[in-house]
């Protein structure tokens, strides 16, 4: 098993940020895009060449565990907590800097969006070039979005990888030219294309409008036409992983008897394997209709 996959469709982005870095003019760029678009590892990239070049990288990994905690995540770089926020703020940057060269440091912090409100004030010191990422969607503290809506950083939206370049990832992977078939598996986890997953009719029946209007406004879900989209596989995957067995064959049972009968050969066919996989007691109908449909 591969340990890291090849960098591949991200050469223009690693040029320009690796410029933009450079430019004593910039303070740095907010690397931004759902979950599992690439923004880690771009940025963990451009970080390797920054280093490479001579300059110094100071790493910082926010959690959402370290988020209620004061300068939780520069945590390692202060063992002073009885200090007033803002001297111990300074207190950081005071370390950080520490034996550094001038304008030659760099600062990444990866998921930004979860700093706390004085670890994201310490970005503001102007005392290095700024690396973030920042998932889109997610509500992040005042301190970091100011980075960018003053000018100071420069944001740059992160768009899944297209089909060319999945197929050029794949067979940079398994030295080989893929398949059409696994590439259309693969293509639509990228993030670029995704797959419907219900329709609005059903998910009215069984969500709470509120919570529905929620998702879509943290990009969880999105919409188009009659049907209903996952913002990101991994957001299914990571919820799938948080319910046991039984909550998803009730959750199952209740989509399939909310979708109506008939419907494409697909939504027949999903709805017979939601009804299969679910604690509703066998239909004959329902699965002879999906059969009939899988068969055609």
């Amino acid at each position: 098993m591969l340990d890291q996959w090849p960098m591949v469709g991200r050469d223009h982005e690693i040029g320009e940020i690796t410029r933009l870095i450079a430019d004593r003019g910039a303070r740095g760029i907010v690397l931004a895009g759902r979950a599992g678009v690439g923004k880690s590892r771009l940025a963990r990239e451009v970080v390797t060449a920054t280093a490479a070049a001579g300059w110094t990288v100071r790493s910082v990994a926010a959690t959402t565990t370290s988020r209620p905690i004061p300068l939780g995540a520069f945590s390692q770089w202060t063992d002073d907590a009885e200090s007033a926020p803002f001297a111990l703020a300074r207190k950081v940057v005071e370390v950080l800097t520490d034996g550094t060269r001038p304008d030659r440091l760099v600062v990444f912090v990866d998921d930004a969006h979860v700093l706390d409100d004085l670890s994201a004030l310490v970005l503001h010191s102007r005392a290095a070039a700024i690396i973030l990422t920042l998932r889109t969607g997610e509500p992040a503290p005042a301190a970091v979005t100011a980075l960018w809506k003053d000018g100071l950083l420069r944001r740059c939206e992160l768009e899944p990888l297209c089909r060319n370049e999945i197929d050029t990832l794949l067979t940079a992977t398994v030295g080989a030219v893929p398949d059409l078939h696994c590439a259309d598996r693969l293509a639509p986890h990228s993030g670029k294309r995704a797959v419907p997953t219900i329709d609005w009719h059903s998910l009215r029946l069984v969500a709470d409008p509120e919570a529905i209007e929620d998702a879509e406004q943290r990009e969880l879900i999105r919409t188009s036409g009659s049907e209903v989209y996952i913002g990101h596989p991994l957001y299914a995957e990571a919820r799938l992983n948080r319910c046991g067995p039984s909550r998803l064959r009730r959750l199952r049972g209740e989509i399939a008897t909310a979708m109506k009968d008939g419907g494409g050969p697909a939504k027949v066919v999903k709805r017979g394997l939601l009804w299969l996989d679910s604690d509703l007691p066998p239909e004959p109908d329902v699965l002879l209709a999906a059969a009939t449909a899988a068969s055609s």
